[in-house]
């Protein structure tokens, strides 16, 4: 064995999953999309908790890179209409819900009740805070842009 063998580490199933996603996620483009999302629905196929670890990374990216925001939730748009990606069926009110759209949804909705529940309650313009305010400020800002952006690709759901 080389003395590159020791530090190789054996990825969990988890981790390997995570790395798929994150490498199509990192190559998506408006070019490649079509190629792109077939091959992360294929790995969303796999079950539940790809559906679920696709669905996180993909939140994360578009808040992240917001120059692919329209990207990610275009991708977000085509997985929730996918009738392939419905995992529950514990009950026929269940069988009817694509789980991806499903998992998005809460997803974003638990962040932005977060995100108001320790914002803080500030009635400061803009030119009047700090550095370290605006940041904080904006960055919510984009968070709710970006989300809604997500969100108005699916209909409303009956929680």
């Amino acid at each position: 064995m080389g003395k590159w063998s020791n530090q190789m580490k054996v990825k969990t199933v988890s981790e390997q999953l995570e790395m798929s996603i994150r490498f199509h996620l990192n190559i998506l483009t408006p070019e490649n999309y079509e190629i792109v999302k077939l091959e992360l629905l294929a790995i969303a196929k796999e079950g539940l908790q790809a559906v679920e670890k696709l669905s996180d990374l993909i939140i994360e990216k578009a808040w992240n890179e917001v120059k692919y925001a329209k990207v990610y939730a275009r991708l977000c748009d085509f997985l929730g209409k996918e009738n392939s990606l419905f995992f529950q069926k514990n009950s026929k009110e269940q069988q009817k819900r694509n789980d991806f759209k499903v998992y998005t949804l809460r997803k974003i909705q638990h962040s932005f009740d977060c995100e108001s529940a320790v914002a803080p309650k500030t009635s400061k313009s803009l030119s009047e805070m700090d550095q370290e305010e605006k940041v904080l400020f904006l960055s919510k800002k984009k968070k709710l842009m970006i989300g809604s952006k997500i969100t108005h690709c699916f209909p409303r759901l009956p929680f």
